[in-house]
């Protein structure tokens, strides 16, 4: 029960940081675009990706739920 309950917030961690990390991606684009720095579009692709693989396993453990049902 224990082991379960850590792993529940481990996740929920992870999707958190997960968010910031795209919104904070999003945000990075949209400041350069508002100061007029070029800057190519792909430049912050790695740390939107790394948000992603962190949301991954709060998705799919959602949907999992919902199969069980």
């Amino acid at each position: 029960m224990k082991k379960k309950k850590i792993c529940r917030y481990a996740v929920y961690t992870m999707c958190a940081i997960g968010l910031f990390l795209i919104f904070g991606a999003a945000n990075s684009v949209a400041f350069a675009m508002d100061m007029q720095i070029i800057e190519p579009w792909y430049a912050h692709l790695g740390q939107a990706f790394v948000g992603v693989l962190l949301t991954l396993p709060y998705l799919v453990g959602r949907r999992r739920k919902a199969w069980l049902r």
